[in-house]
């Protein structure tokens, strides 16, 4: 049986390393490819919406305010 990744940082970090790693190459052709196509407002919205909830946001501490964690994704 497999332990859940989220049960104890062990787990969660052989979890991650058993990733497959990000094919680079194929990555950036697919955003060039998306770079030249047009995009209506609704799907542009929906998605700077994504890449703002896609934010590291993992450096965050317990003593963060709501206002430090608006300026980070500023």
């Amino acid at each position: 049986m497999v332990a859940d990744p989220l049960t104890t940082t062990g787990a969660l970090r052989e979890f991650l390393h058993a990733l497959p790693g990000v094919d680079e190459v194929g990555a950036t052709a697919r955003a060039a490819a998306l770079s030249t196509r047009s995009i209506k407002t609704e799907a542009k919205a929906w998605a700077i919406d994504l890449a703002i909830r896609m934010v590291d946001l993992t450096t965050l501490e317990g003593m963060d305010t709501p206002g430090k964690v608006r300026a980070m994704c500023a």
